[in-house]
């Protein structure tokens, strides 16, 4: 073994004995380096190896918790926004966001109401309806490739939605420049 080899290793290497017995077959086969450890320095090891095995257990206990941790809370946001699996669900879906839509497109449209005229609120009352009418023709022509399928309604309320939060975000324009006035 060279000097440089010798650096490698952690710990001091013992020569083996001289006058053994089998000196020929430790030449031709030769032991495992950790088995010319001396008693100290195998004691040094195990210490070691302990100290690590440790340190591993506590890495191994923290990463466990972390991702338990991870995993919980995404079961959790699971929960609060639940990607829907069937097309039962996604029509419910775009349905409950047409509802909240026109929710808030009827609340901006008391309020444009409440600051307009009597020509005012008549004109708007009529560009309502009209609206409405356009709106419903409109999700029908958007959804007509979907003729007796499953996924009609779904495109249907999309569209609708669509518009309807187009129709808001104009509602209040006209609001603000009425209100400004």
């Amino acid at each position: 073994m060279s000097r440089g080899d010798a650096a490698l290793l952690p710990f001091k290497q013992s020569a083996p004995p001289k006058s053994s017995p089998d000196l020929a077959e430790q030449k031709a086969f030769p032991a495992p380096h950790f088995l010319l450890l001396s008693h100290g320095d195998l004691r040094a090891l195990c210490a070691r190896l302990k100290f690590a095995m440790k340190i591993f257990h506590l890495f191994a206990i923290i990463l466990l918790l972390f991702v338990g941790s991870f995993l919980s809370s995404m079961a959790g946001a699971a929960d609060k926004k639940r990607v829907p699996q069937t097309n039962r669900e996604l029509v419910e879906r775009e349905a409950d966001e047409l509802e909240a839509a026109e929710k808030k497109m009827k609340a901006v449209f008391e309020q444009l109401l409440g600051i307009l005229n009597e020509t005012g609120k008549a004109a708007l009352k009529d560009s309502q309806d009209k609206w409405l009418a356009w709106r419903e023709a409109q999700a029908l022509f958007d959804s007509h490739h979907l003729e007796g399928g499953k996924l009609r309604p779904l495109e249907r309320y999309g569209s609708e939605a669509k518009t309807t939060k187009t129709r808001t975000a104009q509602l209040l324009a006209d609001y603000k420049r009425f209100k400004a006035m």
